[in-house]
């Protein structure tokens, strides 16, 4: 009996593999994006949700919903900390948010801009 050596087929699945989780994330980026909408809130407060070690995610909290602030690859925007540090409690903000509330799974409207109007 002799063994044949694999053909390759496992790295063509492996490939498919990665094409398909790629496709599957640049589809969600898009779908989350579809949605964009200015709001203006009032802040009630804010925090950090550390997941794990190498992801923090940053919530606003506002009288009408909860915000996270997170950088968008697809909209340019690299800059969640110092937006964050610029979010004061007790101030009102127009926000230009992007995609949609989903309690189930803690998904929530990302901050693409801010920018703090008078009360």
């Amino acid at each position: 009996m002799t063994l044949k050596k694999s053909s390759g087929g496992d790295a063509k699945f492996s490939c498919g593999c990665l094409l398909l989780v790629i496709a599957l994330g640049v589809a969600g980026g898009l779908v989350r994006n579809a949605h964009r909408e200015t709001i203006t809130a009032k802040v009630v407060d804010k925090a950090i949700k550390r997941s794990d070690r190498d992801h923090d995610k940053y919530l606003i909290y506002t009288d009408h919903e909860t915000l996270e602030d997170e950088d968008s690859l697809l909209n340019g925007k690299f800059n969640s900390s110092d937006v964050y540090g610029q979010i004061t409690a007790g101030h009102t903000y127009r926000f230009e948010v992007i995609g949609w509330r989903n309690p189930f799974f803690s998904i929530y409207r990302n901050i693409i801009s801010v920018q703090e109007v008078a009360n």
